[in-house]
């Protein structure tokens, strides 16, 4: 049993839910989070844990064997050190890092620590990117000379609080150009490819939309706040290219701005013998095409391929529901590095490599 310090109020909400899916492994015993208030509906909902508005306290309490960082992205990086300094597993939330000198950093602490580091990209635990993962080490597709991944999100309403004031989230897009949340639509890419081990990113270049749809929100709703004057840093569409050692072109989207219905797991694959792509929005059907194959793509799930594939589905996850069983899985994951001391599949290496992207999609 793995007892579990939560960062992050919110957040926790998630990780209860998936408690009750992983009882007989973790138990969430801690909670961290500033909002005073926040604690105090917790502590009614769950007396039984040990609350903290200090991080710290939390870290030093003996309360718990691992944290789950859940905390706004700025903070991430230093708390995991200071996690994995006190001899804590850490699960963090993505991305990892937000500057190439607190990626230094991490290394290192994650390389001389007891514990064990590991990033929370929940999207490698999706199972259509899980079973593109075994056709890519198959190779299904040929030899792969392009993929694709968005992350498409409107969540303007999640920038400004009830009075018009910038969250967390509305800072962020005020005062930090580049992609400040790449590893949703990067995680699956990184896998599928294997970068860091059979190949690794070379490239990058960044470009950005204008500010316009997030500012004539904020006009909108808040007249009195935000004028003509006011610009947010980041564009409403930031795109990266990048480019890998054996020369794999990689086209990354952020968009938690535009007008348009949501796109959050948008992947495509282009290779010598076939290709895939996930659905433009979120309830369109991922397909698949392969050379030899009559008439149009066809249904992922509907192609012979997929004959030939385990089950990638555990049978104590298959009655978990959609919208949590790729977060149960990558605790099982987590779970399992811990508990054999094993080495995590997106341990601190591709955690560094994939939140990278941000600084320097910023600097570029």
């Amino acid at each position: 049993m793995i007892r579990f310090g939560v960062v992050g109020a919110k957040r926790a909400t998630l990780f209860a839910e998936i408690e009750k899916h992983c009882s007989e492994q973790i138990k969430l015993c801690a909670l961290h989070d500033i909002n005073s208030e926040a604690l105090k509906q917790w502590k009614k909902l769950r007396p039984d844990l040990s609350l903290f508005e200090d991080y710290s306290a939390l870290i030093s309490s003996g309360a718990c064997d691992a944290i789950f960082i859940a905390s706004p992205i700025e903070y991430h990086a230093a708390q995991s050190i200071q996690a994995l300094g006190a001899g804590l597993h850490v699960l963090c939330e993505i991305p990892a890092i937000t500057t190439l000198q607190e990626a230094s950093e991490l290394r290192q602490a994650a390389r001389s620590a007891r514990g064990i580091f590991a990033l929370a990209e929940n999207y490698c635990f999706i199972e259509e990117n899980l079973i593109i993962k075994q056709l890519c080490d198959s190779g299904t597709f040929g030899e792969i000379s392009l993929v694709e991944g968005s992350y498409i999100h409107d969540c303007k309403d999640l920038m400004f609080s009830e009075k018009g004031d910038l969250t967390w989230r509305g800072v962020t897009n005020a005062q930090f150009q580049g992609d400040r949340y790449p590893t949703h639509a990067f995680g699956p890419i990184g896998m599928w490819l294997s970068l860091g081990l059979d190949d690794k990113l070379v490239h990058l270049t960044s470009f950005a939309t204008k500010d316009l749809a997030l500012k004539k929100y904020a006009q909108q709703r808040f007249p009195d706040r935000f004028d003509d004057t006011f610009h947010f840093a980041r564009g409403d569409s930031v795109h990266t290219v990048l480019q890998t050692e054996a020369g794999v072109l990689i086209n990354l989207r952020l968009d938690t701005k535009s007008n348009r219905p949501s796109a959050k797991n948008f992947h495509s694959i282009q290779g010598t013998n076939g290709f895939y792509s996930s659905g433009r929005f979120d309830s369109e059907s991922h397909v698949i095409w392969l050379v030899g194959d009559d008439g149009p793509p066809t249904k992922l799930h509907e192609h012979p391929v997929l004959a030939s594939l385990p089950d990638l589905i555990p049978t104590n996850r298959k009655n978990v529901p959609i919208n949590l069983r790729a977060h149960c899985l990558l605790l099982d994951e987590f779970i399992s590095a811990v508990n054999l001391s094993g080495r995590p599949s997106f341990g601190v290496d591709a955690a560094i490599q994939w939140s990278a992207i941000t600084p320097l999609s910023e600097a570029s």
